[in-house]
Formats: C-alpha cells, sequence, structure tokens
C-alpha cells in the first residue's frame, strides 16, 4: 500500500439511501494510479484468492493469498450487503472541484464505484483500465464508455510508437483485452454468489460486464462506422 500524500487523486462517492448516508472517499496514488488503503484487519474468507479465483488470474495461491479486487471492496460489499439493487438512492460523486449528481438505482451507482476502484486495486488484468481513473466520469452512457475505451487505447499506441514500440492501431489487442475483462467479471460475479449478501452489489458487477460485451460488440460494428464520418471532419491537412 502506498502512503498518502496531499497530492493523490481524490474521488468522493457520496450515497443517500432514504434516512442511509454513505461516503466513500477514495484516494488514488497520483502516478501508479493504484488506490491508497489502510490495511485491512478481520479480512473475510471472501476475499481469499482461492475463494472462486478467477479461471484467468495470473496469481498463484501457493504465493499470494488474497486477491486484490476483493481486497479493496470490502467496505463496500459490507455496506450494500442488504440493499437490493433496485433500491433507488441519489448519488453524488466529487472530483476535481466538480460534483455529479444522480438519482438512480443502486445498482447503476454501485456499478459505476466498484469499476474504478477494481482498475485500481492491484488486479494485472482490470489494472490495464488504469488511465481512465484519471479522468473517471460516473453514469456515462454505454456509447460514451466504447469511444473513452478506444480513444484511450488509441494514445497509448500513440505512446507506445514514440517509445519505439509496435503501435496496435487495429485495436486487435483491445478486443482480446475486453474478453479477459469479461472473464474477470463473470468470475468475480460467482464469488460475489457465494457472499451471504443482497444483489445490489452483484447486479452491479453484471453491468460492468454488459459494458465490457458492449464494447467487444461495437469495436468492429457501427459505432466506428459513425464515430469515421465524424472524426474526419477534424482531419487536419498540412
Amino acid at each position: 500500500m502506498h502512503s498518502k500524500s496531499d497530492e493523490d487523486l481524490l474521488i468522493n462517492y457520496i450515497f443517500q439511501i432514504k434516512k442511509d448516508k454513505r461516503e466513500f472517499e477514495l484516494r488514488f496514488n497520483s502516478t501508479t494510479l493504484d488506490i491508497v488503503q489502510p490495511e485491512k484487519s478481520n479480512i473475510p474468507k471472501w476475499v481469499n484468492l482461492d475463494f472462486y479465483q478467477c479461471s484467468n488470474c495470473p496469481f498463484d495461491t501457493e504465493i499470494d493469498q488474497h486477491c486484490p479486487a476483493a481486497l479493496s471492496m470490502i467496505d463496500v460489499i459490507d455496506f450494500f450487503s442488504d440493499f437490493v439493487s433496485y433500491t433507488e438512492a441519489d448519488i453524488s460523486v466529487e472530483k476535481d472541484g466538480c460534483t455529479y449528481s444522480k438519482h438512480t438505482s443502486l445498482q447503476n451507482g454501485i456499478s459505476s464505484l466498484i469499476g474504478l476502484i477494481m482498475a485500481a486495486s492491484g488486479c494485472p488484468i482490470l489494472g490495464k483500465l488504469k488511465p481512465m481513473v484519471r479522468f473517471h466520469v460516473p453514469f456515462i452512457s454505454a456509447d460514451e464508455q466504447v469511444f473513452r475505451a478506444m480513444s484511450t487505447y488509441l494514445l497509448a499506441q500513440y505512446f507506445r510508437k514514440v517509445h519505439g514500440e509496435e503501435p496496435d492501431w487495429a485495436m486487435e489487442k483491445l478486443e482480446k483485452f475486453y474478453h479477459e475483462i469479461h472473464t474477470v467479471n463473470k468470475d468475480f460475479a460467482i464469488r460475489l454468489k457465494h457472499v451471504h449478501i443482497y444483489d445490489a452489489s452483484l447486479n452491479a458487477i453484471n453491468i460492468l460486464d454488459t459494458f465490457a460485451n458492449f464494447i467487444l460488440m461495437e469495436i468492429h460494428k457501427h459505432v466506428l462506422k459513425e464515430l469515421e464520418i465524424q472524426m474526419l471532419e477534424y482531419y487536419i491537412s498540412d
């Protein structure tokens, strides 16, 4: 774990559910974008790496004790354990002096929260999403998710080229990457199904997986065609 710093990236999620209010103050190392959390005690069994471990997990249960994604979400899962997914809430997100607010179902708010946490948790697969942590925007649509995923990936390819590495302009590896994310989402949902909680957090994972599958479908389909027409207007000639 990293120590706290005034230069860390701060994102606060505030859930108002009738008379219940809970704020999740998230802190991320400004350089690595790893989530900064205090050491935890009394870690529940469902956090153990060998508790329905993801099928594509690169960690070894002989060496590693806990799933980093599960470890980072203990407080979230504990708080929402007694809530059903369709419970309505007023949710506010504070970041960089801006506040985003929405009245929506818990599953939508939790999905945005845990997607952010899991990307920065230390999971090597989901960690590839960390560049989007810095520019996190909650409550975005599926089309916006596609645009963010593709544009972030293509910017990464530009930096690969700058550093003398082979860029993947065709985004072939992006499709493979989101297949890996789908596997993690699916298997992590199985982990949560074996925890004695209501379905708010579980359905939040399912929403994340829906976004991942949508991105997979759209990588080579009509969204790119629509964007092609619009982006060509942005082309800057010599």
